[in-house]
């Protein structure tokens, strides 16, 4: 996810984007997507996270 904001980005929930884990043994779990943020100023007590997925042995 690409977002440009011209002023400013206030975050005051969530702004994820995560890959789920594996269904099933010996699978990997999905890679988590990419957040490109292009602000002049971030603000706000929310939370920005990009995680991979568990996987399973």
């Amino acid at each position: 996810m690409y977002l440009y904001i011209k002023d400013e980005l206030r975050v005051e929930g969530r702004l994820h984007s995560n890959g789920e884990s594996a269904g099933n043994s010996k699978a990997g779990g999905g890679a988590g997507g990419s957040l490109y943020l292009d602000v002049n100023h971030l603000d706000g007590t929310g939370s920005i996270e990009v995680t991979g997925g568990n996987g399973e042995f």
